[in-house]
């Protein structure tokens, strides 16, 4: 259990990040990505321009794609199957009776 002088102390740390506007955050990566992450967050904290150049880099690997209102009827439309004669149906059955 932290003594409540660790506790204040890491209480303090944490307010001094949040003044210079950093944060800490955990993540979970495999032991081979350990390093490169942390070099990573060591430029992207540094600033300048090497941050500037990796956020470049890293935007196309990174950026979610936007959601577009009817992307999946856009995508069906667009699909090789228009036009092939393609028919699919579901069977409309009435049911099977139960006996209780």
């Amino acid at each position: 259990m932290a003594s409540v002088a660790q506790k204040k102390a890491v209480s303090e740390f944490r307010d001094r990040l949040n003044r210079s506007g950093l944060v800490r955050t955990e993540l979970i990566v495999t032991l081979a990505d350990k390093a490169v992450l942390r070099d990573v967050a060591r430029i992207l904290v540094g600033g300048g321009v090497a941050a500037d150049r990796l956020r470049l880099a890293l935007e196309p690997v990174i950026a979610k794609p936007k959601r577009v209102k009817g992307g999946m009827y856009a995508m069906l439309r667009d699909s090789p199957l228009v036009g092939s004669g393609l028919v699919i149906e579901r069977e409309r059955e009435v049911g099977r009776e139960i006996e209780f």
